[in-house]
């Protein structure tokens, strides 16, 4: 199969990328976003305290019984910041819950 010089530098950006993050990965950086609620500090996960407010804030409306369209709408009323600063979504307060456990304890 010929491959068009585009092609070329694509693939050897992709595996010069690739083993790139295999070695800071190796070297024991964290890769990727932390969940809602931490931030990395020195690659180990820390809680950020406004996150935490607004997460114990779903958290506390989903013990409620209210769905996550009732969660989003208040979140949006109350003024609650998302990531970033754009109103919340059905699904961003749907996987934010899902990746949380109910209770704080």
């Amino acid at each position: 199969m010929h491959h068009n010089a585009e092609q070329i530098a694509r693939d050897f950006i992709s595996i010069q990328t690739k083993k790139a993050m295999a070695k800071l990965k190796k070297k024991g950086r964290k890769l990727g976003r932390p969940q809602f609620g931490f931030r990395y500090v020195d690659g180990v996960p820390t809680e950020r305290a406004d996150q935490m407010k607004v997460l114990g804030r779903m958290i506390e409306l989903r013990s409620l019984g209210k769905n996550c369209n009732k969660i989003m709408t208040i979140l949006n009323e109350e003024k609650q910041p998302t990531v970033t600063g754009k109103p919340w979504t059905r699904t961003g307060v749907a996987l934010i819950l899902s990746r949380h456990p109910m209770d704080m304890d």
